[in-house]
């Protein structure tokens, strides 16, 4: 997929990484596209779903001594989807009662441009962790955390920055929306893989 992107559509791909790196490119993305309507975003977000879920199946096996079976592989890409798709409606369902409903699909594309540069930051790690038995694993999967960290952080600035931009829009109503949809979700999946395991 990366690779039919980097031949056919490597222009859209430079335009979308920079609008993870300059915030002032965003705005011009968002007039110009759907978050789903190109063959670039399509093939990202698809990128996005299959490395973070091999990702935390790949980490689950480093911190467990042993990988869990092949369908819990699903049972995380599921449970990645369902979240953001709950995260995605519950954000428009805001926007919609707060009469913000444009910032709302603005934050929602942030989002989804955001998950699209995580899954390639992921893509070398999990890469690694699969076959580059030389290099610690644990090093890897530490990379690979600190990496979406930095990455969910830095979205979590740049989005509450955009609210913070909304007339109307107060700091409480921020802070009470990234702890239950930004934060909690992840909290959740976590201890119920946990739990599993």
């Amino acid at each position: 997929m990366l690779v039919f992107l980097r031949v056919f559509d490597f222009r859209r791909l430079v335009a979308l990484l920079q609008g993870f790196v300059r915030a002032s490119s965003v705005g011009t993305l968002y007039r110009e596209e759907s978050a789903l309507s190109s063959r670039v975003s399509f093939f990202l977000l698809l990128n996005f779903i299959i490395m973070s879920s091999l990702f935390a199946w790949q980490t689950f096996g480093v911190v467990f001594t042993n990988y869990p079976a092949p369908t819990d592989f699903l049972w995380i890409a599921l449970a990645i989807v369902g979240a953001y798709m709950i995260k995605i409606i519950s954000t428009r369902l805001l926007g919609f009662v707060f009469e913000v409903r444009e910032a709302a699909q603005e934050y929602v594309y942030n989002i989804v441009l955001f998950n699209k540069t995580v899954g390639l930051f992921l893509f070398p790690i999990t890469l690694c962790l699969a076959y580059a038995h030389q290099i610690p694993q644990n090093w890897l999967v530490g990379v690979g955390i600190v990496s979406w960290s930095i990455v969910l952080l830095y979205r979590l600035l740049r989005l509450s920055w955009i609210g913070l931009s909304v007339r109307g829009v107060s700091l409480f109503y921020i802070i009470l929306y990234l702890c239950t949809l930004e934060i909690l979700p992840f909290v959740v999946i976590v201890k119920v893989l946990v739990r599993t395991n």
